[in-house]
């Protein structure tokens, strides 16, 4: 009897020891579970973001596309205009050219015309004498 009891203990033991290391791997097994969870529910907000960070790099490529184009458009423009500037500032010089000889003539003109009638007031006065 001394030996089945000392067996029976020895099996309590071990039953106790048994019953420790079950409950350990159990709350080890409900951490590992804890840890996938997390550990999912991080991946799925990553590809969230991820997908929310496609979406803006979408964005703004397409807004990056539409800039481009306006930029193109707009120096385009700008030629444009930097051509009939120059256009009307090679019509100004012609003008401002021609307006000068004009003047010229017109003073000339004025010149002879002085000189016509000093020489018709001379005329006259000899006339005159």
């Amino acid at each position: 009897t001394s030996s089945s009891a000392s067996e029976v203990r020895d099996l309590l033991e071990q039953k106790n020891r048994l019953a420790k290391e079950v409950a350990e791997l159990q709350r080890q097994l409900q951490l590992e579970v804890k840890n996938q969870q997390n550990i999912q529910e991080e991946r799925d907000r990553m590809r969230a973001n991820l997908e929310e960070l496609r979406s803006q790099h979408n964005r703004k490529v397409e807004e990056n596309s539409t800039l481009q184009q306006r930029l193109e458009e707009s120096e385009g423009e700008l030629r444009k205009n930097l051509e009939e500037l120059f256009q009307v500032k090679m019509e100004r010089e012609q003008h401002q050219t021609e307006i000068r000889d004009l003047q010229d003539q017109l003073s000339e003109m004025h010149d002879e015309l002085d000189s016509a009638k000093r020489s018709e007031d001379r005329e006259k006065g000899a006339l005159i004498e």
